[in-house]
């Protein structure tokens, strides 16, 4: 009897532990949505318009996306090293300036590069714990787009920073709460994954995992919604894309990654254009159109397994690379035009399916 008992406490505090990765996952998922309100909130709010809007835009996705793969890099070398607390505390020192002073600019960095060491310190928790699943880092993701599209409607609707700030304030707490969970943890497990083909070299998969993300990152800006016609609809537009970063790991995890990147790849994208003046459809094929970004990640992470932060790094250096694109769109629209975009997403469906194992479910791997 004591034995049994012995067994069953084993065995609930084993599954206990596995269900910590996800309890991570969902904290810096809210932790990351916080941070992309009080972000945007602050873009929109100062730099809203169309005069300086552009510059504005260019600066914060240099300022908030090239030095993650810095940071990344940084975080694989010292392990002990927390970039989400320091970037909080960035993000709020630019508030607090912001509203005791009439700067603008430099609260503006400071709250850009904040924001990059706080998406570092997601990537750093996620992948220390998540072991074999790919579920735990997307659901970190995905919070960023609702977070994206929060901010930006308070901010153009004017509304108070302290509101942005208190959120933040918020996300700090998930932060610290992810903090105490990993600490806690007997058996953390980190991140291996292994999806990569091994026919084909290390720099090859990196190569095309950085096209894929990039390729992504510039189709997205063409993807034809014609039904949006108000701010109910823009929020459902990102709440779609969240649900597919999220979505992308977890179905990856249950049904194989490269059946589950192919596939949503192959039928969103005719879905896209037959469903652009239809809300529901459009909306889930932008689903599937974004479930492609835990695949990446996973890939990157098999190929440097001894350097994960610096993997995912590299993948938002590729996003950064295909989402600048958006800055000569007024002077090359056909790259953004459906011919175009349809034979980059096949580029990208070929690289997948040469660069990705047949691999399997992990319940099959267990």
């Amino acid at each position: 009897m004591n034995a049994n008992r012995k067994t069953l406490r084993g065995g609930i505090c084993t599954e206990t532990e596995k269900l910590k990765k996800y309890e991570i996952g969902g904290l810096w998922f809210l932790a990351h949505l916080a941070l992309e309100v009080i972000c945007f909130q602050f873009y929109y709010k100062y730099f809203g318009s169309l005069t300086i809007a552009g510059l504005m835009a260019f600066v914060y996705d240099i300022a908030a996306f090239m030095p993650q793969l810095f940071i990344g890099a940084l975080c694989d070398v010292k392990k002990k090293f927390l970039p989400g607390f320091a970037g909080v505390a960035m993000v709020l020192a630019g508030v607090l300036l912001k509203l005791l002073a009439p700067w603008k600019i430099f609260p503006f960095l400071l709250v850009s590069l904040g924001n990059a060491f706080v998406h570092v310190g997601g990537a750093k928790d996620t992948l220390d714990t998540c072991g074999s699943r790919l579920a735990p880092p997307a659901i970190f993701v995905a919070g960023g787009a609702m977070g994206v599209v929060t901010g930006k409607l308070l901010g153009l609707h004017d509304r108070s920073l302290l509101i942005g700030g208190g959120i933040m304030l918020l996300g700090t707490v998930c932060i610290l709460l992810s903090h105490l969970i990993k600490k806690g943890m007997k058996t953390p497990a980190p991140a291996r994954y292994d999806l990569a083909d091994s026919r084909r070299s290390a720099v090859t998969v990196a190569a095309l995992s950085f096209f894929v993300v990039a390729a992504r990152g510039l189709v997205g800006y063409g993807l034809p919604t014609l039904w949006i016609s108000s701010e109910y609809h823009t929020f459902l537009l990102f709440a779609g894309m969240a649900a597919g970063k999220a979505l992308g790991g977890i179905c990856s995890d249950l049904f194989g990654a490269k059946k589950t990147a192919l596939l949503s790849v192959l039928v969103s994208m005719p879905l896209v254009y037959i469903g652009q003046h239809t809300m529901w459809l459009s909306l889930f094929a932008i689903m599937l159109f974004s479930m492609t970004m835990s695949t990446t990640l996973g890939l990157l992470v098999s190929v440097f397994p001894e350097k994960p932060v610096t993997a995912y790094g590299i993948s938002v250096a590729g996003l950064l690379c295909g989402s600048l694109f958006v800055f000569v769109k007024p002077y090359a629209p056909w790259l953004f035009g459906g011919t175009f975009c349809a034979v980059l997403m096949g580029a990208v469906v070929i690289s997948l399916w040469y660069i990705m194992k047949n691999d399997e479910p992990w319940r099959r791997r267990q």
